[in-house]
């Protein structure tokens, strides 16, 4: 849609200074048209330069497009990687530490019983 407007813009652009040149001119007729000609074609040349740089600006950007869609995907398969095994090693510590928990609670219940007093008879 920009590289059609812009296409516009430059036809446009010419079209105006052409009328511009062809009233404000003092030269003669034949030298008018042969200058309307070279005009013309200098300009038919520019606009299939234009499009030809359009055209290879669209396919960078599909081809980059492509890359960076690629690379996307590749990040996200990594970071799916690195999250499981995240959680794989977070869920051997978390029972490592569940197991541990639990000595401290028997360490702590045996001192409570070796600490407290025997009731008298």
């Amino acid at each position: 849609m920009k590289a059609n407007s812009l296409l516009i813009g430059f036809i446009s652009g010419f079209a105006v200074a052409g009328v511009g040149v062809l009233l404000s001119t003092p030269a003669s007729g034949k030298e008018v048209r042969t200058n309307i000609k070279e005009t013309k074609d200098e300009t038919v040349l520019l606009l299939k330069d234009v499009q030809q740089a359009v055209i290879q600006l669209k396919n960078d950007c599909i081809s980059a497009a492509n890359i960076s869609k690629a690379q996307v995907n590749l990040f996200i398969k990594d970071a799916k990687e690195l999250i499981q095994e995240w959680n794989k090693d977070a869920k051997q510590h978390t029972e490592a530490i569940q197991v541990q928990i639990k000595d401290v609670e028997t360490a702590i219940s045996e001192l409570e019983a070796a600490i407290s007093p025997t009731p008298a008879k």
